[in-house]
């Protein structure tokens, strides 16, 4: 199966799994429908079935977990775009949550993913050792996010250098697509030196992501990627601080370290490494208006 096939298959799996265990009954579930539902291209659990099939893990011993990794999405671009943090009005081609059920049902949907939903999908793991290292990965991986989106926060108007600007990618985003390989590792009973290297991997790979999406942010439209442009003009990024090319060489190094840390594992890893150039140039190659909806 090729990337394009694969991609497109685990993408409807992952929709349909999604909206089978979203529950439908109250306004907080209708609001966490709406933004986790909506047109994704899923890379985050992706990554971690990939992962786990790295493994021999079957798809539907990992599925819950992917879907609880991609529902900490949901509920981190809701909390993003709510307006005391970018107050934006389109994501995923549409309005945002909270311009269609208010601040108050996007607040406590996104609570509620994060301390109620999510992890209720993690806690359907029988093994209680690998139960119990999916909840603290999960929890570490939130602490990163929260602390990263404060850090973004309060860079308006500031001055960041590089490697405070890289630190901060790494936790907003490098974070969450650590969770999304490792996840996949620890379902798969992998050593603790090879969950090592998929938490690089998966670092690295989100970092790159994080990088382009700034770039994208600059020169691209509301058309193009489905969700508002021009949210970092008060806040440091790499592309206002060294320039949009020399910030896609770095980008290029992050992916180059991301396929590297993958000869590091004595498993089959071509889909992983595939997966880097697939998920991560598809915010360099943005040239005419397409739907990309992150």
């Amino acid at each position: 199966m090729n990337i394009d096939q694969y991609v497109l298959e685990k993408r409807q799996i992952i929709n349909t799994e999604l909206a089978r265990i979203l529950p439908e009954n109250d306004v907080l579930s209708e609001a966490a429908r709406y933004t986790i539902l909506s047109p994704s291209n899923r890379w985050r659990p992706i990554i971690t079935i990939a992962t786990a099939e790295m493994y021999d893990v079957p798809q539907e011993e990992v599925l819950h977990v992917a879907c609880a990794i991609e529902s900490l999405h949901g509920a981190s671009i809701m909390l993003d775009d709510l307006p005391s943090f970018d107050n934006a009005m389109l994501r995923r081609g549409k309005p945002t949550l909270h311009m269609v059920y208010g601040e108050n049902v996007a607040l406590l949907a996104s609570f509620w993913i994060k301390e109620c939903f999510a992890p209720s999908l993690l806690s359907l793991r029988k093994d209680v050792n690998i139960r119990g290292k999916l909840t603290d990965y999960f929890i570490s991986t939130t602490d990163n996010m929260i602390y990263g989106e404060a850090k973004d926060m309060s860079s308006k108007n500031s001055s960041m250098g590089i490697d405070e600007i890289l630190n901060m990618y790494e936790q907003k985003s490098g974070a969450l697509y650590e969770l999304s390989a490792v996840a996949g590792g620890i379902v798969g009973q992998a050593n603790e030196t090879e969950l090592k290297h998929l938490a690089k991997y998966g670092k690295s790979m989100g970092t790159a992501y994080q990088i382009l999406d700034d770039i994208l942010d600059i020169e691209s439209t509301p058309e193009q990627i489905g969700k508002d442009v021009g949210q970092d003009k008060n806040k440091p990024t790499l592309p206002k601080l060294i320039g949009i090319e020399a910030s896609r060489i770095k980008a290029q190094q992050l992916m180059d370290e991301t396929k590297k840390v993958l000869t590091y594992l004595s498993r089959k890893t071509d889909m992983l490494s595939e997966l880097v150039d697939y998920i991560v140039l598809i915010n360099w190659k943005i040239t005419t208006p397409i739907v990309k909806f992150e």
